[in-house]
């Protein structure tokens, strides 16, 4: 590199060609001048020096992850209070650390023999992780960013994972209107990002070797990397080197070779290792067919897709621990993205072989904790102690896919076993009545707006006759909401979920802990004005019905404020629908005011299965099949520009949700509910059958 040899030229004693970026080769330059045998044992120590600081690095994300005092500021909108959430749940076995070891032990003494960067990247990779989540300012994110950049200029294939945390930070900063912590977090890791790369391309090598020198390797790296990309015989011109070797257990060649395998073995075409023999790899094979490159293509458009849809699920709730897991994914990624991933590279899968299994314990999903955790270490060790037979038919490659499919799903869908969980548990939990009205509010990250709205409520309804209470459910924000309620006084408490369930199972929550003769739920940001609350407890308590909806197209219902034409436009159609499917009486089930008698509210919400924001039409739909006496009352609507429903994300799994409403409850019939709800109301006020 500094006596003018081109680094692209030169091969190791395999004769092998560098084939990475220009900096890399600038830090291990001043090795050029000891003997090889010197230069192995260098890099061996320097290697089993990074195996080590994966070790430690894994070790503090763990701690940071769970320790009891991991500092308030650092965690802000960013799993502040999920550590503490997770100490609750079932403590993580040794084992599962053990056999994470032991999934990665095989591809790191592979490392160190081959003398690969492997350990190296993955070392990077988690201590620039590891500073992302410890960041408290702008400028130690910048400083996190700038460390994840260096594996990216080493080599290029760790671009994926350091991309889709950017992408995850920035978009959990989007869904946070852009302001707190979560925002400096993810400029700073973002900007940094790019800075590091053009430090470690441009900046640092030019003032190595020059400005010229530097572009023309930069341009021959490159050249190169192109030129075996596009080779149609995924061949190089290395010695002994074939991207369809046994030894080379990405998802591609998996694919190709199992294909190849099935077809000599069910089709009696030619022996599929003929590609394994110098003298006849360029043998044409039936998987050299177009059709399957671009079938595999497709498969690998899906599995980022895949990914990509767990990082906005993990940025929607703003969990340090699901970042973590889906950051680890998109390390595994790798193997199935990059045509070339050879087993030593599989000491990338160490991040995800503790941080999923550690994910699903914190979901008490132990037994797909504890398969994972096997899974993987099953999958390195039949790859390496079977090779002649793993690798013939992509054993590693195929099975490492279908892992990262099933941890993904897992990351997608985190509340569905736990909420029925919960639920289960939660139905039991009917409290005896000691006050006279509680007032929900399902909350998520609501820190900016509860002081306000708590407030509000307290100076109104100290001014009323009624024995109020007003319960906050906290669905698993990960900022200062658990902890609004704790200067308002004895009347505020606030009931917290572990995870981010939806408004409706916020909602089913509250109602089923709930103490009060009738129960109401409003939003976060109090739309509607207080007195329709009181309004719909006076109707309840002289019992002229057992429940009250809110509904903004009434008689005497008021607007003070302008919505959105887009939002009116979509909340008239979703009312045309719901109208044919759920109730002509009811047309505005979305109206964010509803209150209950308690007897009412155990036999709807007993029964009630939808977590999203479709769980009002269920409510009215439940209350139509139980024959509940109901009555609607108009609301003036003070404020909506706060509304979290997004016309994007929410209105199709709405609708999907109000076709199952009436598939999941169309053998429910009113008798059901004869000894649950004391009917006080002419037939007239009820829902038409």
């Amino acid at each position: 590199m500094f006596d003018g040899r081109d680094p692209y030229t030169v091969s190791n004693p395999r004769g092998w060609h560098y084939l990475y970026p220009p900096l890399f080769a600038i830090l291990v330059a001043p090795l050029s001048g000891l003997d090889s045998q010197w230069q192995a044992v260098i890099w061996y120590a320097i290697s089993l020096l990074m195996l080590w600081g994966c070790y430690t690095e894994s070790r503090r994300i763990w701690r940071w992850l769970c320790s009891p005092n991991t500092p308030h500021a650092a965690a802000k909108n960013f799993a502040a209070n999920d550590a503490p959430q997770f100490r609750n749940s079932p403590s993580l076995p040794a084992y599962i650390f053990w056999l994470a070891g032991a999934t990665v032990l095989l591809p790191a003494l592979n490392c160190l023999q081959r003398g690969q960067v492997g350990i190296l990247l993955t070392y990077l990779l988690l201590l620039g992780f590891r500073c992302v989540l410890t960041s408290r300012s702008i400028w130690s994110a910048l400083a996190a960013g700038i460390v994840l950049a260096l594996p990216v200029a080493i080599k290029v294939i760790p671009a994926l994972p350091v991309g889709i945390l950017c992408l995850q930070l920035l978009a959990a900063a989007g869904l946070h209107h852009w302001r707190g912590p979560s925002t400096k977090r993810a400029i700073g890791v973002s900007f940094g990002t790019v800075v590091g790369l053009l430090l470690y391309l441009l900046v640092i090598p030019s003032l190595a070797i020059g400005p010229s020198t530097n572009a023309k390797h930069l341009n021959t790296w490159v050249t190169k990397i192109t030129n075996m990309l596009l080779n149609e015989e995924g061949k190089t011109d290395d010695i002994d080197f074939s991207v369809h070797t046994k030894r080379n257990p990405s998802l591609t060649n998996a694919v190709y070779r199992l294909g190849n395998w099935a077809a000599h073995v069910f089709a009696g075409t030619q022996d599929d290792q003929l590609i394994d023999a110098v003298a006849t790899r360029d043998a044409t094979m039936p998987m050299d067919n177009p059709w399957a490159e671009r079938t595999l293509q497709l498969l690998q458009l899906g599995l980022l897709a895949l990914l990509l849809r767990a990082g906005w699920a993990a940025a929607r709730r703003d969990d340090a621990l699901a970042t973590a897991a889906v950051f680890s994914l998109a390390c595994l990624l790798m193997s199935a993205i990059s045509p070339v991933f050879r087993g030593h590279y599989y000491v990338l899968w160490l991040p995800a072989a503790w941080l999923l299994p550690l994910y699903c314990w914190h979901l008490n999903r132990t037994q797909l904790a504890t398969s994972l955790a096997v899974a993987a270490c099953a999958l390195t060790w039949t790859h390496y102690l079977l090779l002649e037979w793993a690798g013939r038919v992509g054993v590693l490659g195929l099975g490492t896919t279908l892992w990262y499919v099933v941890a993904t799903v897992s990351v997608l869908y985190p509340a569905r076993k736990q909420s029925r969980s919960l639920e289960s548990k939660a139905r039991p939990r009917l409290y005896s009545v000691d006050h006279d009205l509680t007032v929900l509010i399902p909350a998520f990250n609501e820190e900016d707006r509860l002081r306000a709205t708590l407030h509000r409520l307290r100076c109104f309804f100290d001014l009323t006759a009624i024995d109020y209470r007003v319960l906050v459910i906290d669905d698993g924000s990960q900022d200062s909401t658990a902890t609004m309620t704790q200067n308002c006084g004895p009347r505020f408490n606030t009931l917290r979920l572990p995870v981010n369930q939806g408004k409706g199972a916020a909602v089913r929550e509250g109602i089923l802990a709930a103490t009060g003769a009738i129960v109401a739920f409003t939003d976060a940001d109090l739309p509607y004005d207080l007195r329709n609350i009181v309004e719909g407890y006076e109707l309840i308590r002289h019992g002229e019905c057992e429940a009250a909806f809110g509904a903004r197209n009434l008689f005497g219902a008021t607007v003070a404020t302008s919505r959105r034409f887009s939002r009116r436009v979509a909340s008239a159609c979703f009312s045309r629908i719901t109208k044919s499917l759920i109730s002509s009486i009811v047309t505005d089930t979305q109206c964010g005011l509803k209150l209950f008698s308690r007897s009412a509210a155990r036999a709807i919400f007993s029964r009630s299965t939808l977590d999203g924001f479709a769980f009002d039409t269920e409510v009215v739909y439940l209350t139509h099949r139980l024959n509940i006496p109901f009555r609607r009352i108009p609301v003036s609507l003070v404020n909506d520009h706060s509304s979290t429903v997004s016309l994007l994300r929410h209105v199709l799994p709405m609708l999907v949700d109000v076709v199952k409403v009436r598939y999941r409850h169309r053998k429910l019939i009113a008798s059901t509910a004869e000894n649950e709800v004391s009917v006080s109301i002419e037939p007239t006020a009820r829902l038409a059958a």
